[in-house]
């Protein structure tokens, strides 16, 4: 093969895999595995650390590896890649660079410091293949050069040693605001019939797989001005016109009745297409290839966004031929709510959970007290239901009224007399109205948002007796408070619907708020921190809340 010998691998011999230009093997670039099978045709089978798949491929795309070495190998500040770890949340470690620490907790782990995170993980050694500072850099040009950017991106993410030229031309080729990326041929943009374009799953894909990087085109502070601006920033943009006219312009805009008030066709696709930042609060950006996933309230992928990127990630198992969607609106809210959201983009939700909660609203939902039925007090359900088990009565006025007294009472909480009120005797007074709540009632809708503001209320008032009230009932007040606050923590993911791992930023935030504080037992806490890091790697590729979703509550 002009006048270069292919390299011949035996059985058993580690290899890198390298050079695959195909859109499903490219995603094996970089990958170390070992030769399980030579095939007839002198295609290679390569089983892959921390790969279920088993790539077959040309011995020219296969280079030798540094094998796994044993802890004596391994020293201070070596660099590792972690591989093969299984568990629901270490699965998300495998493919990233680590350093090794000072000690390790014995019994054959050692202790990792993950370049991209930060965090510091204690990992089985028979995990960590060796890499030198040469097949690391080789790897990030590699990246560079078939324009992995999402991937080179974590690759240099925390590691010392990343040339100033490298990075430097990294950033340059973000900062267009041209680059976008399907990442290993995860999904595809197809015509989707009664929504015009959206992406479909081109392969099965696994749950927290990032599926689309996206960089944001154009973006604005969130403001009465921020569609002016951005669409001064693209008529500024004369070095990507092209772009624009493809890739921007193409764009669903509002629909007529809103266009006919809109200053231009551009601002009409801005206001129908931009994201506010998840990661940035007070920003909204544009993301041309992200922005052409279709909503759906139970959505099976979740865009991540900064004020200068997106990475679409799926929140369940997809298989391959399904469409993947996303959520326009927070999805803990009502039906109503997230309808009204809607009607300035021009359609009406037909998810599976829209059509559910059209005639039973999860929110509105009242258990009946034998268990087996249940009620709803939505405007659209009758004024009087009969249990079809115990035959029960439920009088959906009266739920009512009791859902108003909660929300008098809600309301005198945030006034100052309440501030000043003595938490023992809050207590008392809520007590009634969190009674009317309480597994076994039949009188308020569980999940209801008035109903969990109830219960965090009265949850905060035992906490305060606990706390600022001495006396021997603070154990047991204590007690009480968490046990009110994991009732809100539950009843807010229910709220979220059941046919998506989606969590909307107050649920993020009560879970962080929880973390702050004390807990009855250390068994408690990693509960909720267990809870806690799994939905961030689902939803944020990384071990812990962004910092923009956390400072509201730190302040």
């Amino acid at each position: 093969m002009d006048g270069y010998a292919v390299p011949d691998f035996a059985t058993g011999t580690t290899v890198e895999v390298h050079g695959l230009t195909s859109s499903a093997g490219s995603r094996f670039n970089g990958c170390v595995g070992v030769v399980a099978q030579i095939n007839e045709d002198g295609r290679h089978v390569i089983k892959l650390q921390g790969h279920d798949t088993q790539p077959v491929v040309k011995p020219s795309n296969l280079r030798k590896a540094t094998p796994h070495l044993s802890s004596s190998c391994l020293g201070r500040g070596d660099f590792v890649e972690i591989s093969g770890l299984s568990s629901e949340c270490g699965r998300f470690l495998n493919g990233h660079l680590a350093q090794l620490r000072p000690a390790g907790p014995g019994n054959g782990r050692l202790l990792v410091k993950v370049c991209a995170t930060g965090g510091e993980k204690a990992i089985k050694e028979s995990n960590l293949l060796k890499l030198t500072q040469e097949t690391v850099l080789a790897r990030a040009e590699g990246l560079l050069e078939v324009g992995r950017l999402h991937d080179l991106q974590r690759l240099l993410r925390g590691v010392p040693f990343a040339p100033a030229d490298l990075t430097k031309d990294l950033t340059a080729r973000l900062a267009t605001g041209t680059h976008s990326e399907i990442l290993d041929g995860a999904v595809k943009l197809v015509d989707i019939p009664g929504k015009g374009k959206g992406y479909r799953a081109d392969r099965d894909i696994s749950a927290g797989e990032a599926l689309l990087f996206d960089t944001a085109f154009c973006s604005s502070r969130a403001g009465p001005k921020e569609y002016e601006e951005m669409e001064a920033q693209c008529m500024k943009n004369t070095s990507a016109a092209d772009f624009f006219k493809t890739n921007v312009m193409t764009l669903e805009p509002g629909p007529w009745m809103t266009r006919m008030l809109d200053a231009s066709r551009l601002q009409s696709i801005l206001k129908n297409n931009v994201f506010k930042t998840i990661r940035d609060p007070s920003m909204v950006a544009l993301f041309p290839a992200a922005s052409r996933f279709n909503h759906s309230c139970c959505a099976n992928a979740f865009a991540d966004t900064s004020s200068t990127q997106a990475t679409v990630r799926a929140l369940r198992n997809i298989q391959a031929g399904e469409e993947v969607c996303v959520s326009y609106c927070a999805v803990a809210q009502t039906r109503e709510d997230r309808i009204g959201q809607f009607v300035g983009k021009g359609f009406s939700c037909t998810c599976e959970r829209c059509l559910l909660e059209e005639s039973h609203d999860p929110q509105f939902s009242v258990p009946c007290r034998c268990g087996k039925y249940a009620f709803s007090a939505q405007s659209t359900a009758p004024a009087v239901q009969r249990c079809p088990d115990c035959s029960f009565s439920f009088s959906k006025k009266l739920c009512l009224e009791h859902l108003r007294e909660i929300q008098d009472m809600n309301s005198f909480m945030r006034t100052p007399a309440a501030a000043a009120e003595n938490p023992m005797r809050l207590v008392e007074k809520l007590r009634p109205l969190v009674d009317r709540v309480t597994e076994g009632s039949n009188l308020a809708p569980k999940t209801h948002g008035e109903t969990i503001q109830l219960l965090n209320n009265f949850s905060a008032a035992h906490y305060f007796a606990a706390t600022r009230v001495p006396g021997p009932h603070q154990d047991a007040s204590f007690a009480a408070s968490f046990d009110c606050k994991k009732k809100v923590i539950r009843a807010q993911a229910l709220n979220h619907g059941r046919g998506t791992s989606q969590r909307d930023v107050n649920y993020f935030q009560s879970l962080h708020r929880l973390l702050m504080g004390q807990f009855p037992t250390a068994a408690d806490r990693r509960e909720f921190e267990q809870e806690l890091e799994g939905l961030c790697w689902l939803h944020f590729g990384q071990p812990t809340l962004p910092q923009g979703i956390t400072d509201p509550v730190c302040r």
